[in-house]
């Protein structure tokens, strides 16, 4: 018995260890961790860059080293709000964030977030489907551990902990995706407009959300509601064929892929037909890249697949 009390405090040191290490770095973190309203937390991927500006002087993306776990985070938090508690189980997992706004510049949180949000959907749309951004705070996700008086304000986003299992590589989010992203960020936040593409607008909140789910056949379903509002016409009710070749037609270089049969598959998805494993996921990651490279094209060259409806 006295061996097991023993092995038990010994861990337990180790635990107090740890946790006074990530104290002392938020602490040295803080000192070089640039000051925002609102850090938009990143999840599911792994980063390469440091720190990176996406529109200067106001939004920045930045590696995330020192992330808080369940007991830092409670210090931290506002008792007023009750959103930690569940951000607490998503904070170790953090790997980067959006850092947006202006500091002792009032600006509407709402705001604030959703330019985070714009931001994390291309970064989404160049790098890999796990993305999710689960929380944000009133402080880098840094330098939390070093907040024990109860100041931050938390709030929670993607609370999404029983999305789609994927069978994608995880690629990391490169220095080229943030470069294309605040090269291309303005042309999407336009294009997204309701006044100039609601097409354009459904597609890309589709490459960001499409996954928040457990059911593949649902994210087959969802995805191609991307792919429909691009391409899709009243006319296409009475068949597939038109819509196929529309996607074929913008996107000539993927030869590779039969959208015919892809279409069909979702078809089956939707109306509960039958599809084994191997075709709901074929079906799923050649219909994602389609709504990619579409959505990609529509940004790189500031064009609308179509016109919409009135």
């Amino acid at each position: 018995m006295t061996e097991k009390i023993a092995k038990n405090f010994s861990k337990m040191q180790v635990l107090l260890e740890l946790f006074e290490q990530t104290e002392a770095k938020a602490v040295e973190l803080s000192k070089i961790v640039p000051a925002a309203p609102i850090f938009v937390a990143i999840c599911g991927i792994e980063i390469e860059i440091e720190q990176f500006e996406i529109v200067d002087g106001f939004a920045a993306v930045r590696k995330v080293t020192n992330p808080p776990g369940l007991v830092h985070v409670a210090r931290a938090a506002n008792r007023n709000q009750l959103d930690y508690l569940g951000i607490s189980r998503y904070s170790p997992q953090i790997r980067a964030e959006i850092a947006v706004g202006i500091p002792d510049i009032c600006g509407k949180t709402s705001f604030l977030l959703g330019v985070a949000w714009h931001i994390a959907a291309m970064l989404k749309l160049k790098s890999t489907p796990t993305l999710f951004c689960p929380a944000a705070a009133t402080t880098s996700w840094d330098i939390i551990s070093a907040f024990s008086d109860n100041s931050v304000n938390f709030y929670m986003l993607d609370d999404v902990p029983k999305q789609i299992a994927f069978k994608f590589e995880k690629a990391p989010v490169s220095s080229e995706t943030v470069t294309w992203t605040k090269k291309h960020w303005k042309t999407a936040f336009e294009l997204r407009n309701s006044n100039n593409s609601r097409r354009f607008g459904l597609a890309f909140n589709n490459i960001y959300t499409w996954n928040h789910t457990i059911d593949p056949r649902i994210a087959l379903a969802n995805i191609w509601v991307g792919l429909e509002a691009l391409f899709g016409k009243r006319e296409d009710k009475y068949t597939a064929d038109a819509l196929a070749r529309r996607i074929s037609e913008w996107l000539p270089s993927r030869t590779d892929v039969d959208v015919g049969e892809l279409y069909d598959q979702r078809c089956d998805a939707v109306h509960g037909r039958f599809l084994d494993e191997e075709e709901v996921w074929h079906a799923i990651k050649n219909s994602e890249r389609l709504l990619k490279l579409a959505v990609i094209k529509c940004i790189e060259t500031d064009t609308k697949t179509l016109p919409d409806w009135k």
